[in-house]
């Protein structure tokens, strides 16, 4: 018997995180039959009265099981939510996917109320990646709800001119094509920090063009507009006015608007080794809406 047990011991396997799937059906221009667009949950070990939810979004061309493998580990106390783009993106301008994502997320928001009842969706967090932080601010301009997000790090992405122009926020009439026609006053009361590397050359960290269609505002912009619209008065900090909090990252605080701007000095689009040092300032944002003074 001994033996057996010592067998049974030999190939018992390593614990994992169990990630479960579930898919919402959305039907547009491109699937008129319909498709089950999934999105990915991870549940903490330990149920607690409420959990607080934590929503991943990754950059074009991502998948959603790779995005939540990562971020579940990091907040294993969180309900990590991983959406999956169509196409492997999420409709901002000029990407292949025409999906309704804003619909798709309101969607989701209703399916967790029913399937994770302890989620606490009285204020979800978000991190999104390039394309994803398109979606992040797609989100914050669209969502009418003032208090369901709470938290959000739109990361190596600023706002597209068509989100963002004429001292106004807009979004579409028609999730079809690209033209943003519809002011809109957004009403989410979220905490913002956005994180952009200077050498990025996909979504440049001045602003201009990325690809052949999509213009961008610079970094700073994007989240100076950010700060006006939730209550700033004062003037946009100059580039040379921001703090080092560590090396190579400069922080552009609108303290008063709970908006902040990370510069990653010399880095890239996937921000390289300077994205370790960035780790620690968003777990403390995401868990408690602030940063410190010096990492």
């Amino acid at each position: 018997v001994g033996h057996e047990e010592k067998d049974k011991r030999k190939v018992r396997k390593p614990f994992t995180v169990q990630f479960k799937r579930h898919v919402i059906r959305q039907y547009w221009d491109q699937e008129k039959d319909g498709y089950d667009r999934e999105y990915y949950v991870s549940v903490p070990k330990k149920n607690k009265s409420k959990i607080p939810v934590l929503f991943v979004f990754h950059g074009g061309g991502g998948q959603a099981i790779n995005m939540i493998r990562g971020w579940s580990r990091r907040f294993s106390d969180y309900l990590v939510v991983s959406p999956q783009g169509y196409k492997g993106g999420w409709n901002i301008s000029a990407e292949a996917t025409k999906a309704p994502d804003t619909d798709f997320f309101k969607e989701i928001i209703k399916d967790l109320k029913v399937k994770y009842p302890k989620s606490d969706l009285s204020g979800v967090s978000m991190v999104g990646f390039s394309n994803g932080a398109g979606y992040i601010f797609r989100l914050l301009i669209e969502i009418d709800d003032e208090n369901l997000i709470k938290r959000v790090v739109p990361m190596v992405s600023s706002m597209e001119t068509g989100q963002y122009h004429d001292k106004s926020f807009w979004q579409r009439s028609d999730d079809q094509n690209g033209n943003y026609d519809v002011k809109k006053k957004p009403v989410s009361r979220s905490s913002i920090l956005t994180v952009h590397g200077t050498e990025d050359k996909v979504v440049p960290y001045a602003g201009g063009k990325r690809g052949r269609n999509a213009v961008h505002l610079s970094a700073q912009d994007t989240a100076f507009y950010w700060a006006q619209q939730k209550g700033f008065k004062g003037e946009k900090i100059t580039d040379e006015k921001g703090k080092e909090i560590s090396q190579g990252i400069i922080s552009y605080a609108y303290k008063k608007a709970n908006v902040t701007h990370l510069k990653i000095v010399d880095a890239g689009h996937g921000l390289g080794p300077k994205g370790e040092k960035v780790n620690p300032i968003i777990n403390d944002f995401i868990r408690t809406g602030k940063i410190k003074r010096s990492y």
